[in-house]
C-alpha cells in the first residue's frame, strides 16, 4: 500500500511540474490557431508523457537504491564474537 500512494504520488508530481514546465512553450506557433482546442489537447498529451518517463525514471531509482542498500547492508546486526 505504500509504495502504491509513493508512485501514485511521484506520478502525480510529475505530471503536475511537466504541466507547469511546458505551459510556458507557445505551442500556437507550430499549429494551426484557429483550433484552441487541439493546441490544449497536445499541452495534456505532452505533459502526461513526459510526467510518466520522468516518474517512471525516479521510481526506477529508488528501486535500485533499495536494492543496493540491500546487498551491502548487514541484517544480521553485530556479532556475539566481539
Amino acid at each position: 500500500m505504500q509504495y502504491f500512494l509513493m508512485n501514485l504520488a511521484v506520478h502525480v508530481l510529475s505530471f503536475t511540474l511537466s504541466f507547469w514546465a511546458l505551459s510556458c512553450v507557445r505551442f500556437e506557433t507550430f499549429t494551426n490557431v484557429r483550433k484552441p482546442g487541439q493546441v490544449r489537447l497536445l499541452l495534456l498529451l505532452l505533459s502526461l508523457g513526459l510526467g510518466y518517463l520522468v516518474a517512471q525514471f525516479f521510481a526506477c531509482y529508488f528501486r535500485i537504491q533499495r536494492t543496493v542498500e540491500a546487498l551491502f547492508i548487514d541484517r544480521k546486526g553485530p556479532t556475539a564474537d566481539t
